[in-house]
């Protein structure tokens, strides 16, 4: 009976761990995605900025989605919503 427990409690940290790996994904692809903004602040010639934007761009595309696919579609779908503008003020009076 106590292995039954053991693995369970197993199984849920196993979740919870990969639960968090997800969320940071998602977190990094939003950083990613802001490294785009510093991209022409810095003294790269033309192409080589090109080459880096396109980069954070497939990098950022690329971590979101597989955190998403960690998560599950339901987390992404929120996330996703509470992202939108116009869904903020939606519901407050």
């Amino acid at each position: 009976m106590q292995e039954n427990g053991d693995i369970i409690a197993s199984h849920q940290k196993k979740k919870a761990r990969l639960t968090v790996i997800g969320a940071a994904l998602i977190i990094l692809s939003c950083i990613l995605y802001g490294a785009i903004l510093l991209v022409p602040l810095t003294s790269f010639s033309t192409g080589t900025k090109v080459a880096i934007t396109a980069g954070l761009v497939i990098s950022g595309e690329a971590t979101f989605w597989i955190g998403g696919i960690i998560l599950g579609k339901e987390a992404v779908t929120r996330y996703r919503k509470n992202l939108n503008p116009l869904n903020w003020f939606k519901g407050r009076k």
